[in-house]
């Protein structure tokens, strides 16, 4: 039993200065050191702090407060239109009447049309009886040597009344062309109206697509402007990440 204890008590002494010998022989810089909670973070110049209060709160902090897109339900056509969307189709309808009503191959077109239209009216007043009313005004003075000379005012009138009774069907052929001609050229205006509106619907739609894109590109480099600010913060406390400013 005293042989136990003696071999008992050997073992913990030798396993002591076993322990004791390998806590030496740990280098120093393997040692971990304490963690500083409260240590003081590097102050910003202020430029930097300029660049935070600019580029946080640019994102809205809800992410159900962001905008979402949807595709515009079919409406009846006798469905009065909600007023988000009445009001940019009626600016749009506006401005198309207005490009309509300066432009100078509409209102060419108009004109031919319209004088298409007299000359259909033209051919049609042929077949119609028509009146003609003629008169005569003159001065008289005759006389004769010795004798007693006449002076006075003359006045002459006639009414004359025609219409044709057969013409082979000229004016009816003359009428069916020119109703043609003025169908066609109503059809030219009706074209060129189209295509003045058609020009300035797309137009309008360029530059608003134009508009969007330049907003889109203004917050891309306010984006890359915040970005840039933030690496050049990081950069300005740790040397060592210099590498990621890659120009």
């Amino acid at each position: 039993m005293a042989i136990l204890n003696i071999r008992h008590r050997w073992f913990a002494g030798l396993s002591l200065v076993l322990a004791l010998l390998g806590a030496s022989a740990v280098p120093a810089a393997q040692v971990r050191q304490p963690i500083v909670v409260d240590a003081p973070l590097p102050r910003l110049d202020p430029a930097a702090a300029a660049l935070k209060d600019r580029c946080v709160g640019d994102e809205p902090a809800d992410p159900k407060a962001a905008p979402v897109f949807h595709s515009a339900p079919a409406l009846p056509a006798s469905a009065p239109l909600p007023a988000d969307v009445a009001g940019p189709r009626m600016d749009l309808l506006n401005l198309v009447q207005l490009a309509i009503r300066r432009s100078n191959a509409v209102g060419a077109s108009r004109l031919l049309a319209e004088s298409a239209a007299y000359d259909v009216e033209e051919a049609r007043a042929a077949r119609m009886p028509q009146a003609t009313i003629s008169g005569q005004l003159g001065g008289v003075d005759a006389g004769a040597p010795k004798t007693t000379s006449t002076h006075g005012a003359q006045y002459q009138g006639g009414v004359s009344v025609s219409a044709p009774l057969y013409d082979g069907g000229r004016i009816s052929d003359l009428t069916d062309w020119r109703r043609h001609l003025a169908e066609a050229a109503r059809f030219g205006e009706i074209g060129a109206q189209e295509q003045v509106a058609l020009q300035t619907v797309s137009l309008a739609l360029e530059r608003s697509r134009y508009s969007v894109e330049s907003q889109v590109y203004e917050q891309y480099a306010h984006k890359m402007g915040c970005l840039v600010g933030a690496l050049q913060m990081i950069v300005s406390v740790d040397r060592g990440r210099t590498s990621e400013l890659v120009v």
